[in-house]
């Protein structure tokens, strides 16, 4: 059974998209109203921070789209809603940590969503798509602990 609103797919340009658990008890995209369905070519988005479940993990629908963010040389972090501990590329499977890393998705490290937003928008000022990528996960190392795990 899917969500009882029907499929939703990401708008480019949403500024905000959240992780929710609909009625369904199925982890969904959710996504402002006016932007369902809906499109945008004319301002594609640069980057984008994902806040993931425990270490970073997202649900398959979620994964689909990354995919294709990804593709379109977009620079997709990944950060963690949970007030201890990071997204680190430790498990497996469809959405894991380890899955978004083989696509192309920057885990965050210990940095929260609105950190890894500040310091992504930071990166992507005035650079162009490959440099800002390679400068946030120099930034995630010294300021996250590490793309690959805690300090210890």
């Amino acid at each position: 059974m899917g969500c009882p609103v029907g499929p939703c797919r990401v708008d480019p340009s949403a500024r905000r998209l959240a992780l929710t658990t609909c009625r369904s008890s199925r982890p969904t995209v959710a996504c402002p109203p006016a932007r369902r369905g809906a499109s945008s070519t004319r301002h594609p988005p640069r980057g984008l921070v994902i806040d993931g479940f425990g270490l970073g993990h997202v649900p398959t629908a979620v994964r689909a789209v990354l995919i294709d963010l990804v593709a379109a040389d977009v620079v997709v972090a990944v950060s963690t809603r949970v007030p201890h501990g990071g997204t680190w590329a430790v498990y497996g499977g469809l959405g894991g940590g380890t899955d978004l890393a083989d696509l192309g998705v920057v885990g965050a490290g210990a940095l929260s969503a609105a950190k890894t937003r500040l310091l992504l928008l930071a990166c992507l000022a005035s650079r162009d798509q490959t440099s800002a990528r390679q400068l946030f996960l120099e930034g995630v190392a010294v300021l996250g602990r590490g793309a690959d795990g805690p300090a210890r």
